[in-house]
């Protein structure tokens, strides 16, 4: 959740001074597993680039690694559950862990 959380804060749209940068985390409960999601209304991700996050290795950073989406996805394989992503560009991101 911590990679999360800084992802969603380094999406900011910095170029719009009135702009409100805002980070929502929500928990719900449905059908007996439980989804926490964090949800950023930075910039957002293109659908090519939504196909490749999780890829390691694969990074649209300058001087990124690739690695931790990678590996947050496969610390909750590891934990019987999922991580998702759902982004809209130019309006909001967000990722879903669901056990």
């Amino acid at each position: 959740m911590i990679n999360l959380i800084k992802n969603a804060k380094k999406a900011y749209n910095q170029t719009n001074e009135s702009y409100t940068n805002k980070i929502l985390l929500t928990a719900d409960c449905v059908d007996g597993f439980t989804t926490i999601t964090v949800t950023d209304n930075g910039v957002g991700i293109s659908k090519e680039m939504q196909e490749n996050i999780f890829v390691p290795f694969y990074s649209t950073k300058k001087g990124g690694s690739g690695i931790r989406l990678a590996l947050s996805r496969q610390i909750m394989r590891l934990h019987k559950g999922h991580l998702s992503c759902n982004s809209e560009e130019g309006k909001e991101t967000s990722f879903t862990m669901r056990f």
